[in-house]
């Protein structure tokens, strides 16, 4: 199940695009995904990972910023300033946080993991970036998955 969606990250790897942006509803299986990805294709990744979630708002800057990496993944994106103001106490602008990290050269591709759609990028962002609509599995690939399992 979602094998068409694991070639995909699989693609973006040997891309030339630095940027994958997965979004989709609550509850599809964006985090799932990607940590299915790391966990089957680590030696494919050829270096370090690092996860890191936005809702860990006042470690998140240092987090990224730790060590240099093959893939930098961040999850929640946008959820924790969306859903409860109090958690920024910072004005955050999505766009150029987003330009800090890629500019900052310590991550060779950055997968962000977002219910928001990338409707925000600007141009010179959207020619970087490669997007994933995860939507939900359908009832027959759902019971197909079960049945094999």
């Amino acid at each position: 199940m979602r094998q068409v969606e694991l070639n995909i990250i699989k693609e973006f790897l040997k891309s030339n695009k630095k940027l994958l942006y997965i979004f989709g509803d609550r509850g599809v299986g964006k985090s799932s995904l990607v940590n299915l990805f790391c966990q089957r294709f680590y030696n494919d990744i050829n270096g370090d990972i690092v996860t890191v979630s936005a809702l860990d708002y006042y470690r998140f800057p240092n987090l990224i910023n730790s060590k240099k990496s093959k893939l930098l993944v961040i999850d929640d994106y946008l959820d924790a300033t969306l859903i409860n103001p109090i958690l920024s106490p910072i004005p955050f602008d999505k766009v150029a946080f987003i330009d800090d990290v890629i500019n900052g050269k310590k991550h060779d591709k950055i997968i962000i993991i977002s219910t928001e759609p990338p409707s925000f990028f600007t141009s010179n962002l959207a020619e970087i970036t490669q997007e994933l609509n995860l939507i939900p599995p359908s009832k027959s690939d759902l019971i197909n998955h079960l049945l094999a399992n």
